[in-house]
C-alpha cells in the first residue's frame, strides 16, 4: 500500500479568506496566512517561484491549468526588528480569479522524482461544496482546513498509506499521476484474467463490473466471520486496482487509434469519464450483496417496495414489506438500505424509497459529511452507513453513523 508522500513530498491547505482574492474586494494579488508554507519554500531571501495552478468545477472536473511564476517573501523584509511575515505574490491569470471565499487551496510540493519535478509548487483549487474537496481532505488526511494555511511534511505523509480509492482520488486531482502504476502481483492477475479484453481493448466491450468484483473476491481470502468493514473496503481496493490497469490499456489504444473529428475524441472521453462514475457506485452494490451472503442474512436486490421506486436492499424480502402498516417505526423487522457511493444532495431521494419505513438506512463511501447534514439527515429518519477506514474524516461523537459490521449486527438483531 503506497503512502501519501510518494505522490508528493509536502503538502498544506486552508479556506480562501476576502483578502486573498482579487475579484473578492482584496486590493492585493497575495495570499495571507501561509507562514507555513516555509517548510516548503524555505525563509532565505526573497525568491521567484515555479508553480503550476490546477482549478476545479464543482463536478470535480479540472477546467483551468496556467502556470505562472510567484514571488515569496517576507512583506517585513525592510523591518528586521519585526517577526517575518511571509507572504505569496501571484499574478491575474489564475484560478483565484473565479474563487468564491470559503473555497479550499492545496499547495502541495512535488517529489524531486516525480513528474511534476521541474516546478517548486503545484496549487489546487477546489470548491467548498464539490465531492473532490472532500476527498482530498481525507486522502491526504488534511483534516479541517481553516483561514491560515496548514501543512504536512514529508515524514507525516510517509505515514498516510493510500487505499485505491484515495489513489484514485489523487490522480483526478493531478492528471501527471494517471500512469502510475499499480503493484505488480495486481496488474499481472489482471492480466491473466482479462487475457481476452487486453488482445483488442480499443474494440473489445470493457469488462462489466460484475467480473471486475468477481476477480476482486478471487483475489482476496475471505473469512465469512471476519471484519465485514476490513472485507469491504480489501474488495474494492482490488477491484480499483484492476479497473486502472485495463482502462489505461484501452485508452492508450484508443489514443494510438487517433480520433477522425473533434466530436469523436470528446464522445470518447465524456464516455472513460461516465463509466468511472458509474463504476463506483455499482462496485459497492456489488461489494455489499457479497458481504450479506457472506452473512447468510436473508434479503432482497433492487426491490420495487412501492411499485415506482426502486430499493437496493430489502431485509428480509418484499413480502414483509408489503404486510407493514404505513409510517412503520425502527425495529418492525424490515430494514431498507440504499447504497451510493457520494451523496452530496442526492440523499433525499431514499426518502422515496420503502416509504412504509420510518427509517432508512444509506451506505455510502463519501468521507466529511458535514454535522450540519448529518443532523438533517437524521431528523428525515436516514442512518449513515459508512466503512470503518472512511470514519476518519468525522469528527468524534457524530451521532448516527454505523459501519457495516454495525448495520449487519442490526439486521440479524431486528430481521425475523
Amino acid at each position: 500500500m503506497k503512502a501519501a508522500s510518494s505522490y508528493f513530498k509536502a503538502v498544506a491547505c486552508k479556506r480562501l479568506q476576502k483578502i486573498d482574492l482579487v475579484a473578492k474586494g482584496s486590493h492585493q494579488h497575495e495570499l495571507q496566512g501561509i507562514n507555513s508554507l516555509k517548510v516548503i519554500l524555505g525563509t532565505g531571501k526573497r525568491r521567484p517561484v515555479q508553480s503550476l495552478w490546477r482549478g476545479f468545477d464543482e463536478d470535480g472536473l479540472l477546467t483551468t491549468e496556467p502556470t505562472h511564476q510567484l514571488t515569496w517573501y517576507d512583506a517585513r523584509e525592510n523591518s528586521p526588528e519585526r517577526a517575518a511575515e511571509w507572504r505569496l505574490y501571484y499574478p491575474a491569470g489564475t484560478p483565484l480569479d473565479d474563487a468564491d471565499v470559503g473555497d479550499l487551496l492545496v499547495v502541495a510540493q512535488p517529489r524531486e522524482d516525480g513528474p511534476l519535478a521541474y516546478l517548486d509548487i503545484v496549487l489546487y483549487v477546489i470548491p467548498w461544496d464539490s465531492d473532490l474537496r472532500n476527498e482530498v481532505v481525507q486522502a491526504l488526511g488534511l483534516g479541517e482546513p481553516g483561514s491560515s494555511l496548514q501543512s504536512r511534511s514529508e515524514e507525516v505523509l510517509a505515514k498516510a498509506k493510500l487505499l485505491a480509492l484515495h489513489e484514485e482520488i489523487l490522480r483526478s486531482l493531478e492528471p501527471a499521476f494517471q500512469a502510475a502504476p499499480e503493484p505488480l502481483g495486481i496488474e499481472e492477475a489482471v492480466r491473466r484474467r482479462f487475457a481476452d479484453f487486453l488482445e483488442h481493448p480499443h474494440t473489445n466491450d470493457f469488462p462489466r463490473p460484475a467480473e471486475l468484483a468477481a476477480f476482486s473476491r478471487d483475489s482476496i481470502a475471505i473469512d465469512p466471520d471476519g471484519d465485514a468493514d476490513k472485507t469491504l473496503v480489501d474488495l474494492l481496493d482490488i477491484e480499483t486496482r484492476a479497473f486502472h490497469v485495463l482502462e489505461n490499456e484501452q485508452l492508450a489504444a484508443t489514443l494510438r487509434s487517433g480520433f477522425a473529428t473533434v466530436d469523436q475524441f470528446l464522445r470518447s472521453a465524456q464516455s472513460a469519464l461516465q463509466r468511472r462514475k458509474s463504476r463506483r457506485g455499482r462496485s459497492l452494490e456489488l461489494h455489499l450483496a457479497h458481504l450479506f451472503r457472506l452473512s447468510k442474512i436473508p434479503f432482497e436486490e433492487q426491490v420495487k417496495a412501492d411499485g415506482d421506486t426502486t430499493v437496493d436492499f430489502l431485509f428480509p424480502e418484499l413480502q414483509l414489506y408489503k404486510s407493514l402498516a404505513a409510517s412503520a417505526p425502527a425495529g418492525c423487522g424490515v430494514i431498507s438500505l440504499a447504497s451510493k457511493s457520494t451523496i452530496k444532495e442526492r440523499w433525499r431521494q431514499v426518502l422515496r424509497e420503502a416509504r412504509k419505513l420510518s427509517q432508512k438506512h444509506l451506505c455510502t463511501l463519501q468521507p466529511g459529511i458535514s454535522p450540519a447534514q448529518i443532523a438533517e439527515m437524521k431528523e428525515a429518519g436516514v442512518v449513515l452507513v459508512i466503512p470503518r477506514a472512511f470514519q476518519g474524516s468525522y469528527k468524534p461523537g457524530t451521532a448516527r453513523v454505523l459501519s457495516v459490521s454495525d448495520f449487519i449486527a442490526r439486521v440479524r438483531t431486528e430481521v425475523r
